[in-house]
């Protein structure tokens, strides 16, 4: 039996299962390796066959997508080893005794996330990078609390008792989120692994951007219906795991708490609740935002002061150098105003249909 299962579902094409295999093979022998293809072209096919050849790889291939949890569950059911380490087919790992770093920090609880680097430069990565500080901060306070309202899918790290215990994944929207939801309700402990760290690509353009996250935002609301009652228990670390995750919500409640004019506010939410719909109206929102930024130069002062002093302390406190004075004006200016109108329009479509998402564009449940 080996101590480590990699588990790598990978969509139309292999992306760095190749380069991640060979690295993680160099570090340690007692692994196997599961890849999950699903509608690859031949070529490619053919490559992992060889590769499988030299590497303890098994595979489950599909021709016709199938849907990640779908393949994680079938890649789990083949699976032998202690500890399962689940990789998106888009990230790197960029830090040395990756395996080893999983296994120390798994000595401390049962699953959790490792570091996750944000490659790219286009605005929207830039942002995106904030947003994935978040995440890890929002990992990091997991681990102090002992609780998990989430994980982030591109890199979960999990005993075998945790999985088998939860049965593996739920079809839902947000599969990452819903799991750490569902250990941490099973009595399970959520560890940050900061010394494993990996870089995963993020989207170079608003409307690719726009696709990816409204099914986030979505599904995180889904997953925080059905798991309620972990909420609810355990209030304040859900609330101070939001804010490491979307600080801009202090001075979105501001804005609209605030003295400025009614209209732009009532605007505001009515375009942010059809942000779903078409991201047109996502924009709108944004636009109409804007209006209680300039006629609110205080809260606006303030606000920018407790996301700016946020992302200072998460920057230095995980090692975060990328980011740049630049990129903080326009996380507060652009990115997050955009982020926060497409999260309430994501609150009124799980209110509006239900947590029952039989179906997602661009995404197969």
């Amino acid at each position: 039996m080996p101590r480590f299962s990699i588990i790598i579902p990978a969509y139309k094409s292999p992306g760095t299962v190749f380069d991640n295999i060979r690295k993680i093979y160099a570090e340690c022998k007692d692994v196997e390796f599961l890849v999950g293809p699903d509608a690859w072209e031949e070529r490619d096919l053919r490559k992992l066959e060889e590769m499988a050849k030299l590497y303890p790889i098994k595979t489950c291939a599909d021709s016709k997508r199938v849907g990640k949890v779908t393949k994680l569950n079938k890649l789990i059911s083949m699976s032998e080893g202690e500890i399962l380490v689940f990789l998106d087919s888009d990230v790197q790992i960029t830090s040395k005794d990756f395996l080893q770093s999983i296994e120390r920090g798994l000595q401390r609880g049962d699953f959790g996330s490792g570091k996750i680097l944000v490659s790219g430069k286009s605005w929207t990565q830039r942002g995106a990078r904030i947003d994935y500080l978040g995440i890890n901060a929002a990992v990091s306070i997991q681990e102090t609390t002992g609780v998990s309202t989430g994980m982030n899918g591109a890199f979960i790290a999990a005993k075998r008792e945790v999985v088998e215990r939860l049965g593996g994944f739920r079809h839902v929207l947000t599969e990452d989120t819903d799991f750490g939801c569902r250990a941490s309700s099973a009595g399970f402990r959520p560890v940050f692994l900061e010394d494993a760290v990996v870089t995963t690509e993020a989207p170079d353009s608003w409307e690719r951007w726009y696709v990816q996250r409204k099914r986030w935002t979505v599904g995180g609301f889904q997953a925080a219906v059905l798991n309620k009652e972990l909420y609810v228990k355990n209030i304040i670390a859900s609330i101070a795991q939001s804010f490491a995750l979307f600080p801009f919500w202090v001075p979105m409640l501001l804005y609209f708490l605030g003295p400025g004019p009614l209209a732009p506010k009532l605007a505001t939410i009515f375009l942010s609740a059809l942000s779903t719909v078409h991201i047109a109206f996502l924009f709108l929102a944004y636009l109409s935002f804007l209006t209680m930024v300039v006629t609110q130069p205080v809260t606006t002062a303030v606000g920018l002061l407790i996301v700016a002093a946020w992302i200072l302390y998460w920057r230095k406190k995980l090692g975060f150098k990328d980011i740049s004075i630049a990129d903080v004006l326009f996380y507060y200016f652009v990115y997050a105003p955009i982020w926060g109108a497409l999260i309430i329009g994501s609150l009124v479509y799980v209110a509006v249909k239900g947590v029952k998402i039989g179906r997602f564009k661009g995404w197969k449940v």
